[in-house]
């Protein structure tokens, strides 16, 4: 038993004897009892919809689901050198997500490229090249 249960009864208890009452077929006693019948089974329902169908699919999230460091991104609009500002586009959780970006070596970055999120300060992202870190000597 919660709130939502207790409202969804009360909800469905006075619709239904209010809906009853205006029909005049019933006596007091037949509309309590058919109105608290059907709060009952309105607050089942809504009892199994929230509590069977949609909570069990919730989780709670994760500092480290949303970090920025180490995220793999597309530059969609290329990054100047000397430090102008452009912007990426990735995957975070199983959302398409985007955000400004620097280039963290102040190298331009053109737009396409993969690049890796360096570190992540006051909304912006520092990249570098995905080839860079993964070829260093090259």
């Amino acid at each position: 038993m919660n709130v939502f249960t207790v409202l969804a009864f009360v909800t469905w208890f006075g619709g239904a004897g209010y809906l009853l009452m205006r029909t005049g077929f019933f006596s007091e006693q037949i509309v309590v009892l058919l109105a608290s019948l059907a709060g009952f089974a309105g607050a089942g329902l809504l009892w199994l919809a929230l509590f069977k169908v949609l909570l069990p699919h919730e989780r709670v999230m994760d500092v480290a689901d949303t970090e920025m460091t180490g995220v793999v991104a597309r530059v969609s609009n290329g990054i100047r050198d000397g430090g102008g500002i452009g912007e990426i586009i990735f995957s975070q959780t199983g959302a398409r997500r985007a955000s400004a970006a620097c280039s963290e070596d102040g190298h331009p970055i053109e737009r396409g490229a993969e690049v890796v999120v360096i570190r992540y300060e006051r909304g912006v992202a520092y990249v570098r090249r995905w080839d860079e870190l993964a070829h260093p000597d090259a």
